[in-house]
């Protein structure tokens, strides 16, 4: 039995994972699965949402990689996607907002306006809730909007640096949490690549005030987060390993 015990603790991690093969590789599996990505891509056609495109296309990037044990792969997906985001982001701040509107819609008048209330109030930002008032003040009048159309900004707006800090903060936990990681089963890995599609879109859009989206997002952070702690507190082997007869 001793010898037993020592055989499956020189057993490669690889191999231990591989003796637990995870459902979707069954054939029913990837019978449930192809539908729904055809659905999923059939949808994100009719939106003509580039937004909804680059969240899909670096959360797809995010959980190729780690599911493949290629962890560089997904940082570059999430630094590469951070930098078109920020610079889009940034790129409305200037004189550029009224070419950007004109090329692709309305957005870049929202962050525009946003960026000048966090130049206005850059540590405390001028309240929750009142970008509408800012946009009523200095927003072309025939545009209706409530919301700058961007988390990240609209807090950073609203409330300050302090408020983008926390944000970021409680955000960015899971992330570091996946990005970590060397490998992945499909379910953290899918996991993983909604979160980082759930963080791409709430930088150019305002759905992450829908609470289905919002919540559907936070349950795959708080996934992955779990998912490590329960690795960290609970390892199958160190328990054999202890119990072994010496």
């Amino acid at each position: 039995m001793t010898a037993g015990i020592s055989q499956s603790q020189s057993t490669p991690a690889w191999t231990r994972k591989a003796t637990y093969a995870p459902a979707a590789r069954s054939p029913r599996g990837r019978a449930l699965g192809l539908p729904l990505a055809a659905l999923a891509a059939v949808t994100l056609l009719l939106t003509q949402s580039r937004g909804g495109w680059l969240g899909a296309a670096a959360g797809s990037a995010v959980a190729l990689g780690l599911r493949l044990g290629r962890p560089r792969l997904a940082r570059w997906a999430v630094a590469v996607t951070a930098a078109l985001v920020g610079g889009l982001l940034v790129l409305s701040a200037g004189p550029l907002a009224d070419d950007l509107a004109a090329r692709g819609g309305d957005r870049p008048l929202y962050w525009h306006v946003a960026w000048e209330d966090a130049a206005a109030h850059p540590i405390e930002g001028r309240g929750a809730g009142t970008f509408r008032i800012s946009w009523l003040e200095r927003g072309p009048p025939a545009i209706s909007v409530q919301d700058a159309h961007s988390l990240y900004l609209e807090t950073l707006a609203e409330l300050g640096l302090v408020g983008l800090v926390l944000l970021a903060a409680l955000l960015a936990t899971p992330l570091v949490v996946a990005l970590r990681r060397r490998g992945s089963g499909p379910l953290i890995a899918a996991a993983a690549g909604a979160y980082v599609a759930f963080l791409v879109h709430a930088g150019v859009d305002w759905d992450w005030e829908m609470p289905a989206v919002t919540v559907a997002g936070l349950l795959c952070g708080a996934a992955l987060v779990a998912e490590k702690s329960s690795k960290c507190s609970y390892n199958p082997a160190e328990v054999i390993g202890e119990g072994a007869p010496r």
